[in-house]
């Protein structure tokens, strides 16, 4: 069994091609930096801060724990992750989705 999220992005063919990398912001977090690959629960767009033409479905094994990354907002309708490259790159299944997906 495995979990989705999803990844905005404009760089989808080097991402499948060489897998992930870190990368550091403050992703609207005031204060706070990060780094990391940023994931969502549901498709995000650039009113909520994701930016990018191209839009990546990872699959995670479920044994996969990311727990320790999960980024808790008060009052957002969706749940994101600031995950380690290496533990997508490792556990993960990338795919570009369409766009009429």
């Amino acid at each position: 069994m495995s979990i989705r999220f999803y990844h905005r992005t404009n760089a989808a063919e080097a991402i499948i091609r060489d897998g992930f990398r870190d990368d550091e912001g403050s992703y609207m977090l005031k204060g706070m930096r990060l780094r990391g690959v940023f994931l969502s629960d549901i498709l995000l767009d650039a009113n909520d801060g994701a930016e990018g033409d191209q839009l990546l479905e990872i699959s995670l094994q479920a044994t996969c724990d990311i727990s320790d990354y999960e980024i808790i907002e008060e009052g957002k309708p969706y749940r994101e992750w600031c995950v380690p490259a290496g533990i997508i790159n490792r556990c993960g299944e990338v795919r570009l989705l369409a766009k009429e997906d």
